[in-house]
């Protein structure tokens, strides 16, 4: 059995739940599963990284979870090229090249459509939503945070501009936040809507007014570098974008959790494995301790999903990700078979509180 283009209701309403704290019993199961080949490799040929895309859902769509089929366009994370700095790929990755002397140049970072990397994405975008079945949603990019977007342009550089240059820093991170906004303003102009909201890059129902960021250069700053610089910028942009955001959380960033529970509008926080750091599951107490009742979407292992619940140790108002990461390639759900045995279990599973 395969998803029915009626079935993203049902996944809707649990992600409304999820936000509203109304399930503290309940757990939500995402199978993040590989695809035969990395769409990537056919950037920038659109029609060709369309097919591929297609291929993959056909056969992913089987694996029936919580949530609902989507995608969009596989640029990489080319934010840093939307702004004026240079893409490349090796067919497998898309990275961007900092740009020369950035400082002399801030006029050029901005939002601009006539970037040819920025126009050849919002044309992606349109082709996958002219073309695509129903039963698969054009969910909306990836939004870097204005950090993560200032280190793509900048280069390593930037980790001596916090002491050297702090002025030009903090004005180009405001730049990075102004292109976020643009961006998502446009992005969201194409993505599916659907009762008030969209999906984001997670693969999950977000309302309208939430922001999704991440922060993954923050593993390199101090609780103090991400106080003075970082957090006025994320919460001015969270209160631009409509002032709800879910934020996403590399496993050694856990020294800003503090800063960040002071995110405004906090809806939910991703927190991914690293591989020399404990996993999610071994993070939980951690996390809802620092982060009270602010859901949670944790990447785990099928084994760790198994004894979870087996052990009945699981908590509630979370989504566990079955997925795939540099840590534990070769354990995730490979066959739908596989994927409705667990979802008969954690279906018939209430977290203990």
């Amino acid at each position: 059995m395969t998803y029915k283009k009626e079935d993203v209701f049902e996944h809707v309403k649990k992600m409304k739940a999820l936000f509203a704290g109304e399930m503290k019993d309940r757990i939500l199961i995402h199978f993040c599963i590989p695809g035969p080949a990395s769409s990537v490799q056919f950037f920038p040929d659109i029609p060709g990284m369309f097919g591929a895309d297609m291929d993959n859902h056909r056969k992913l769509s089987l694996f029936r979870d919580d949530f609902f089929p989507s995608g969009r366009p596989g640029f990489g994370n080319p934010y840093a090229g939307f702004m004026g700095g240079e893409l490349q790929s090796d067919g497998c990755n898309i990275w961007s090249v900092p740009m020369r002397n950035i400082y002399n140049r801030l006029d050029e970072v901005r939002y601009n459509e006539s970037n040819p990397w920025l126009a050849k994405f919002i044309y992606a975008m349109e082709y996958y939503k002219q073309y695509k079945p129903d039963n698969f949603m054009l969910a909306s990019p990836s939004t870097w945070g204005p950090d993560d977007i200032a280190e793509a342009l900048r280069g390593p550089e930037i980790l001596y501009d916090f002491y050297d240059r702090p002025e030009e820093l903090k004005a180009l991170l405001w730049r990075c936040a102004d292109f976020v906004l643009q961006f998502r303003r446009r992005v969201l102009e194409l993505a599916d809507r659907i009762d008030g909201g969209h999906i984001g890059w997670q693969g999950f129902w977000e309302p309208g007014d939430c922001l999704s960021l991440t922060a993954d250069t923050s593993t390199n700053y101090s609780a103090e570098m991400f106080e003075e610089f970082l957090l006025p910028v994320i919460n001015y942009t969270v209160d631009k974008a409509g002032g709800k955001c879910s934020m996403h959380l590399e496993g050694s960033s856990i020294h800003i959790a503090d800063s960040l529970k002071r995110i405004n509008g906090l809806l939910l926080l991703q927190y991914t494995n690293n591989p020399k750091l404990p996993r999610g599951i071994a993070m939980m107490d951690v996390l809802r301790s620092k982060f009270e009742d602010v859901p949670l979407k944790l990447l785990v292992t099928r084994q760790e999903l198994r004894d979870g619940i087996r052990d009945k140790t699981l908590i509630g108002n979370c989504i566990y990700d079955v997925g795939v990461d540099a840590e534990h390639l070769d354990d995730y759900v490979r066959t739908p078979e596989e994927a409705q045995e667990i979802m008969r279990l954690a279906e018939e599973y209430r977290a203990k509180i």
